[in-house]
C-alpha cells in the first residue's frame, strides 16, 4: 500500500518516517551479515524518497530538519548503489539540484528570502517555523548545528568518493566553512544563569536579523552536537579552541538529553581528531605574491612549502580575509562587508596548480575581468586528499 492510496502525506506521518529516518548504520549491517533482505528494504526506502521528491516535499521546501535529513539519505543510498550494484543515476540528479538549491540561494533580509548569506556563513531556511508565536528570521541549533551539517559533510564525503568530478565540491567546502564560522565565531556562547547555571552553547532559537542580547528574548541555550563543523573549522584554520569548543557541547548533551551520549559519528569524528591532532591534516595559510600584468592578468608566486600536497587559491575584487568577525551584540562588522570578502565566499580558480618539490618557487598565471582590480589568497595542506578524510577512516561503510 503506498502512502498517497492510504492517505499518510505529512513529513513524519507516513510508512516510512521523512524526519527521523536514520539510515546511517543500515549498510553496516548488511555488509557484515550478507543479508540481501538488508539488501532490499534498503533500496526500498530509496524507490520510496524515489517517489516522493516531487510530491509534498521538495527541493526548496522550508522544512529545513526533514530536508537535511533526505538530502543525507540521498547521499547514503547513492553511495550504497555505487557499492552494491550500478551508481544510480537518479540519486547522483537529486544529490545535483538539491546542492544548487543551497549554493546557489541567496538570503536577503530587507524581502525575506531564504538562502545563504555571505559575510555571515549561516543559512536561513525556516520562513515558515515560528517560535514562540514569532517568525523573525531565526536560526535554530538542533536543526542546523545537529542536522544540517553533518548531511553537507556525508554528501561531500560521497561526492568525494564516487563522483570526484562533481563541479561544485569545493563549493560544498566552502559553505560548510561559512556555516562553522558562523556556529562557532558567532552563534557560540559561554552562559551562565539562574536557569542554566552550567549551561553552554548555541541558543535554541536565534533571530539573525534583529538585535540579539543575553537578557532579552527567548533565551534557551542547548547544547546541540556541533562535533562536525568544529572538527571542520579546525582543518580549515589550524585553530585548536574550535575542537574545544564542540567538546563543551558534547560533553554538555549529556546533561540536556539524558538519554543521548556521544555516539553520533560527528561526536566519534571530534574524539578521534582531539586525540590525533598531531597527525590530522589542516589547512595553513600559503604566503604569496601577485604581480598585476595588466588586462585582467595576474601571475601569483610562492615558495612552495615542505610536503605541500594541495593549494586552495581565492580571489575576489575586495582584500580576503578568514572572517569578517560579525559582533551579534553591536552589529558591527571587525572587517566591513563591503570592503572585504571572507575567504569561503571569495571565487575559486577553475583549476589549482600541483605543488612542486619543497623550497622551490612555483608560479601560475589567472586572468580576471580586465575591468575590475583582484586580490589573492591561498592555503595548502599535506594531504593529498585535502581534509575531508580525518577520524572518517573509523566510521566508514562497506569499503
Amino acid at each position: 500500500m503506498s502512502d498517497q492510496a492510504s492517505g499518510y502525506t505529512g513529513i513524519s506521518s507516513g510508512w516510512i518516517d521523512m524526519e527521523h529516518a536514520n539510515i546511517g548504520s543500515t549498510p553496516f549491517y548488511y555488509f557484515l551479515t550478507g543479508n540481501e533482505l538488508i539488501r532490499d528494504g534498503y533500496n526500498d526506502y530509496g524507490a520510496y524518497l524515489d517517489r516522493a521528491m516531487y510530491s509534498y516535499f521538495n527541493y526548496d521546501t522550508s522544512y529545513f530538519r526533514a530536508w537535511s535529513r533526505k538530502y543525507r539519505n540521498l547521499a547514503l543510498l547513492y553511495e550504497f548503489s555505487c557499492e552494491t550494484a550500478t551508481c544510480n543515476s537518479d540519486y547522483k540528479d537529486y544529490l545535483e539540484t538539491a546542492t544548487a538549491n543551497i549554493l546557489d540561494t541567496i538570503a536577503n533580509p530587507s524581502t525575506g528570502a531564504i538562502g545563504r548569506d555571505l559575510s555571515r556563513g549561516y543559512i536561513y531556511r525556516d520562513p515558515t517555523v515560528t517560535f514562540d508565536g514569532i517568525n523573525s528570521r531565526f536560526v535554530h541549533s538542533f536543526f542546523h548545528t545537529q542536522i544540517h551539517f553533518e548531511a553537507m559533510y556525508q554528501a561531500l564525503r560521497v561526492f568525494n568518493d564516487w563522483y570526484s568530478s562533481y563541479a561544485r565540491i569545493q563549493g560544498i567546502k566552502d559553505y560548510m566553512s561559512g556555516l562553522a564560522h558562523f556556529f562557532f565565531d558567532e552563534y557560540y556562547d559561554t552562559v551562565q544563569t539562574n536557569q542554566y547555571p552550567h549551561r553552554y552553547g548555541i541558543l535554541y532559537d536565534y533571530p539573525v536579523d534583529l538585535y540579539w542580547s543575553p537578557t532579552a528574548g527567548r533565551i534557551e541555550f542547548d547544547p546541540y552536537d556541533a562535533s562536525r563543523p568544529g572538527v571542520w573549522l579546525y582543518q580549515q584554520t589550524g585553530n585548536a579552541n574550535y575542537l574545544s569548543m564542540a567538546g563543551k557541547l558534547t560533553a554538555e548533551i549529556t546533561h540536556y538529553a539524558t538519554v543521548r551520549s556521544p555516539s553520533e559519528l560527528q561526536d566519534q569524528a571530534l574524539i578521534y581528531t582531539y586525540y590525533n591532532q598531531s597527525t590530522t591534516p589542516i589547512w595553513k595559510t600559503l604566503n604569496m605574491a601577485a604581480t598585476n600584468n595588466g588586462n585582467g592578468s595576474y601571475t601569483l608566486s610562492w615558495t612552495v612549502p615542505q610536503g605541500a600536497a594541495q593549494y586552495q587559491i581565492k580571489y575576489s575584487n575586495t582584500p580576503i580575509v578568514e572572517w569578517l568577525n560579525f559582533n551579534k551584540v553591536d552589529r558591527t562588522y571587525q572587517y566591513d562587508p563591503s570592503q572585504y570578502t571572507a575567504f569561503f565566499a571569495a571565487g575559486n580558480l577553475s583549476s589549482n596548480p600541483a605543488p612542486r618539490t619543497g623550497g622551490t618557487t612555483q608560479q601560475t598565471t589567472v586572468r580576471l575581468d580586465p575591468t575590475k582590480q583582484w586580490y589573492f589568497s591561498a592555503k595548502y595542506t599535506t594531504a593529498a586528499g585535502g581534509t575531508l578524510s580525518s577520524g572518517d577512516h573509523i566510521l566508514r561503510s562497506g569499503k
